[in-house]
């Protein structure tokens, strides 16, 4: 019991399926806190090739079929974890490889299970090296599945997460203080409102596809928003809000942020601005 305790929970499934029935079942009975999978990740792409950081030396590449055949073992490891633990809650799962829409039911199994097991922080990040259209991306489930309510954070990098689907989980997360989007393709009016919100870190970044952007928080304590292109966003309702993070790199306008964040600038303790270059600052006649 004392070895299968240090061991990741997610290595304890591989390690233990080589070992007796018995030592299976007493891994499958322990308490975790949460599942990380991750593996390292190709870091560069050619001519329809990736290669990764152990290939780097060699100078060899790993060709789209390999990939898709890492992919498949990914997803049968991830399967095999998330099905075979009989524990009772996951206090957090975070799952990091090149998957897509290919994945989805897959993907949605995960989610699902880790939800039935009252999951309070789930991660998911899919990014790709090849170019991905936005009709390929995982898009993130509309499904009100049991146990959602207690989810306190989300992060959801390279997922195709909708309007809709935003809306869904603001409306049926009320115990949710960090949300944090990045790249996601298919954000195109984002709304945040809802009076009894608990949210408090809300963090849209790289989603290009963004029109708009609407927030009315009472407890929102931070906002980071990055763009190539600034947007109209709108602050309605935002009594506590302290910290702002902003940055647009290709028409960056201090003066139009300011008369975004007018009424809130008084109560503002941290705004942090990127931009690339130094841009010309307004002048205020008082």
């Amino acid at each position: 019991m004392g070895i299968l305790s240090f061991l990741p929970p997610e290595e304890a499934v591989l390690k233990t399926s080589f070992l007796s029935h018995r030592w299976k079942q007493l891994w499958e009975s322990l308490p975790v806190s949460g599942f990380n999978f991750r593996v390292p990740l190709p870091v560069c792409c050619r001519g329809g090739h990736v290669k990764n950081l152990k290939d780097l030396r060699d100078g060899k590449y790993m060709t789209v079929e390999d990939m898709k055949r890492e992919c498949s073992k990914f997803v049968e490891w991830v399967n095999n974890v998330m099905i075979s633990h009989q524990g009772s809650t996951i206090d957090e799962l975070r799952v990091r490889f090149y998957l897509d829409k290919d994945s989805q039911r897959y993907i949605d199994k995960w989610i699902e299970i880790a939800m039935r097991k009252q999951v309070k922080k789930l991660e998911l990040d899919f990014p790709s090296l090849l170019h991905r259209p936005s009709n390929a991306y995982y898009p993130f489930p509309k499904e009100c599945f049991p146990g959602i309510e207690f989810l306190t954070s989300l992060c959801l990098v390279n997922v195709g997460v909708s309007d809709e689907a935003m809306e869904f989980v603001l409306s049926n997360c009320p115990m949710l203080e960090t949300l944090h989007l990045k790249n996601s393709p298919l954000l195109i009016h984002p709304k945040v409102s809802c009076s009894s919100l608990r949210l408090k870190h809300l963090n849209i970044s790289h989603s290009e596809s963004i029109q708009t952007i609407e927030i009315s928080a009472p407890n929102l304590v931070s906002f980071e928003y990055h763009k190539l292109r600034k947007v109209p966003f709108h602050i309605w309702y935002a009594p506590k809000l302290t910290e702002l993070d902003y940055s647009n790199w290709l028409d960056f306008n201090l003066a139009y942020l300011v008369s975004q964040l007018y009424n809130y600038l008084p109560q503002l303790v941290t705004l942090r601005w990127i931009y690339q270059g130094f841009p010309n600052l307004p002048v205020f006649v008082t």
